[in-house]
């Protein structure tokens, strides 16, 4: 089992000291439309008071596939946390055929992170909760 990666939004570590910048590590995730609308949920991602649990879910997963690409390119650099993550979601449009017609109506669903790769100094016994 490799190391764990830490991720952080703040451009730094609390209480570590940077030892290395491996520099910027991105990953995407993205879902096509018609593949979600074919899964089942559980009941517990149906509509309920206000809140669309099938998007949440959706939206859960992108962001898992995210953060484990990002974890996967930083320990590839030789990093042990990532500073400065961020992760935004969006729809994509389809891009259909050779001649690259492009439809804007949502038919992807994506998820983009980014930050910087880094290693920071760790001490005998230490864990990093990644």
């Amino acid at each position: 089992m490799s190391a764990p990666v830490l991720i952080v939004t703040t451009p730094t570590v609390a209480d570590r000291t940077p030892v290395a910048i491996h520099g910027f590590v991105a990953a995407n995730a993205v879902w096509e439309a018609a593949h979600l609308a074919s899964r089942r949920f559980d009941e517990d991602f149906d509509f309920d008071k206000g809140r669309y649990g099938v998007y949440e879910a959706i939206m859960a997963q992108l962001e898992r596939d995210v953060l484990r690409a990002i974890k996967t390119k930083a320990q590839a650099l030789g990093a042990n946390a990532v500073v400065g993550f961020s992760l935004t979601y969006g729809t994509a449009p389809l891009i259909e055929g050779s001649g690259v017609t492009l439809r804007a109506d949502g038919d992807r669903w994506y998820a983009h992170g980014e930050g910087t790769a880094i290693s920071i100094e760790l001490t005998p016994g230490d864990t990093l909760n990644a």
